[in-house]
């Protein structure tokens, strides 16, 4: 359910797309939830990540995903997608695009 206040969070380390949080509620404090990860220095584990989320207001638990890319350890993909990859990109819905975007560099 959109209700006009979508986000996307993309962390990347070293250029590539490691995770992505979506949400199609709260979008407006991705902010929020990006400058935590940035104070953790690190990449979140899914849990982590979406425990983040939570705490900031970002999506409920029905409107947001949390998506890893984990380098190919699992049989699902040898390779992340080119959506994937890209950071403005929902892992959700495409190329749709976010009302509220953000993109943490480690």
């Amino acid at each position: 359910m959109n209700h006009g206040n979508t986000g996307l969070i993309a962390v990347r380390k070293a250029g590539e797309v490691l995770l992505k949080i979506w949400t199609d509620c709260g979008g407006e404090n991705a902010a929020d939830v990006a400058d935590a990860i940035r104070e953790t220095g690190r990449v979140p584990g899914i849990k982590d990540a979406s425990m983040l989320a939570t705490v900031a207001g970002f999506g409920c638990d029905d409107c947001r995903i949390v998506v890893a890319w984990s380098g190919g350890t699992t049989c699902e993909e040898a390779e992340p997608s080119e959506v994937f990859k890209d950071a403005t990109a929902s892992p959700c819905y495409g190329r749709a695009p976010a009302d509220y975007r953000e993109t943490v560099d480690l």
